[in-house]
């Protein structure tokens, strides 16, 4: 287990939400890790995946990773969409939390899902990308990856 492996699968699961309302929608894009800054955000609704490395444990038999993975989603400009775009972002929340909730161990990528929680104080929030506001989606998904290991003294 790695986290490489991870990201993977949940490029491929996040790829897949669709909402029917308030609009019929699917994300357009997952991306892996996050482009360049200087890069427009024009393939919207998407998501962003980056992560904390929060603690390696090293046991006798096994080296246990904790990380915590944010996922930003962008579903819509301030500017023109902010209203529409909330209710948007709140349909993909709840389409994420049911695809997330298919795998507890994201199609054997980690041992274990610890939790998924929104960002304090906003959950629902306005997001900024390349001097661009967007309405989105700020999560942490915290995983646990074993994988059997031997140490030397």
């Amino acid at each position: 287990m790695n986290i490489r492996d991870v990201h993977a699968d949940l490029v491929t699961r996040l790829a897949t939400l669709s909402i029917t309302e308030p609009v019929t929608s699917e994300i357009k894009r997952v991306y892996k890790y996050v482009p360049a800054l200087s890069k427009a955000v024009a393939d919207y609704p998407c998501v962003f995946l980056t992560y904390e490395l929060t603690q390696v444990w090293f046991k006798s038999a096994f080296l246990e990773q904790e990380y915590t993975i944010h996922i930003q989603l962008f579903a819509g400009k301030v500017a023109t969409e902010q209203d529409v775009a909330a209710d948007i972002a709140s349909a993909f929340m709840e389409a994420l939390v049911q695809k997330v909730s298919l795998s507890q161990r994201l199609g054997g990528t980690v041992s274990v899902i610890r939790g998924l929680r929104g960002a304090s104080p906003d959950t629902l929030t306005k997001l900024e990308w390349a001097g661009v506001g967007f309405v989105g989606l700020d999560l942490f998904l915290d995983v646990t990856l074993k994988t059997a290991a031997s140490h030397a003294a």
